[in-house]
């Protein structure tokens, strides 16, 4: 079955625009730890070296929703990355701080967000997107405004076609709560749902190719799609690359 094509509105390409045309004010100053914090190599986990596999030595790096910064403190090490983090919660801010990660506070949710434009204004050779993108309320711009300044972006998704997800649905169970995380409830969080060829058509539509490339497995390694991952792979790492 085909899928149909995406319109943009009027509105969703002024949004666009208005990314890509980034911000002349300069970044908040990065925060100082005197004491910074260097994680040993045996924390770096199998995620990670598995980004580094993909990275180029000293490639510009930007992480969107990083954490603590875990992933982008082990890439400098191992690749000797240029990186900029963006995170909301102040207390991963911190934690970016102190392991000596640029990182800014952004609210992927305001697209107006001086950080978001600023990063949205300058290229990269890799953009990440780990386990995030479902929180954010408007998605397809941030990807479309960096459709035409990134190399290369690494997004992992879940996939709603998961045989699990799909049998619980047949018997009636909730697997998603709108507005919550976990047991918390929340007005700001707006979570996506996409099977593996819905979201390689949606993205397609932003100007990429994408492709499925691995799976994230229950201990958060990521490991080989397998046989028939859109039906065994609950969440799913994608590579998109812009289209020429």
């Amino acid at each position: 079955m085909s899928l149909p094509e995406i319109e943009f509105t009027a509105e969703f390409s002024s949004a666009v625009e208005q990314l890509r045309a980034g911000t002349p004010i300069p970044p908040t100053e990065f925060p100082r730890v005197e004491n910074q914090v260097t994680k040993p190599e045996a924390e770096c986990k199998q995620r990670i070296h598995w980004l580094a596999e993909r990275i180029p030595e000293g490639a510009r790096v930007l992480d969107l929703g990083c954490g603590p910064g875990e992933i982008l403190h082990h890439l400098k090490r191992l690749r000797n990355v240029s990186e900029l983090g963006l995170e909301r919660e102040p207390e991963y801010l911190q934690r970016c701080a102190e392991l000596g990660v640029r990182a800014l506070r952004a609210d992927f949710n305001n697209l107006e967000d001086p950080h978001l434009l600023h990063a949205c204004g300058h290229e990269w050779d890799i953009v990440l997107a780990m386990d995030t993108l479902f929180y954010w309320h408007c998605p397809a711009a941030i990807l479309a405004a960096l459709a035409d300044r990134c190399g290369k972006l690494f997004i992992s998704v879940g996939n709603i076609g998961q045989l699990k997800i799909r049998m619980a649905q047949l018997r009636g169970e909730q697997i998603f709560w709108p507005n919550s995380v976990g047991n918390k409830f929340t007005p700001e969080i707006n979570l996506h749902t996409w099977t593996i060829n819905g979201f390689v058509h949606w993205a397609s539509q932003l100007g990429y190719d994408v492709k499925p490339v691995a799976r994230r497995s229950v201990s958060a390694m990521f490991k080989p799609l397998g046989i028939l991952p859109s039906l065994f792979s609950r969440f799913v790492v994608y590579e998109l690359t812009p289209r020429q």
